[in-house]
């Protein structure tokens, strides 16, 4: 497990930053932390399976661009949410 965070985010996948190198084409899960869709909302965990595109060295840290491959109905709905919510984001 390393930890890492999302630099950028769609329903399709995300590039995650993090001080670790990610080999190509593997599979990997992700457990993304998404902020709440409403006031009284907590905090949730979405749990996708993904592969990797590629990952470049940048001013000392990796990005690794990650494919979606699995993510369950209420997981995506909830992804579609919050990037609606906070983005704009309409899939």
């Amino acid at each position: 497990t390393y930890p890492a965070t999302a630099r950028q985010l769609s329903p399709y996948g995300t590039r995650i930053q993090s001080s670790h190198s990610i080999c190509p084409n593997i599979s990997i899960t992700l457990q993304l932390d998404v902020p709440p869709t409403s006031n009284d909302a907590q905090r949730r965990t979405i749990e996708v399976t993904g592969r990797t595109l590629y990952t470049v060295l940048e001013e000392n840290h990796f990005l690794t661009e990650i494919e979606f491959l699995r993510l369950d109905k209420k997981s995506r709905k909830m992804l579609l949410q919050v990037l609606n919510l906070h983005f704009g984001v309409i899939s």
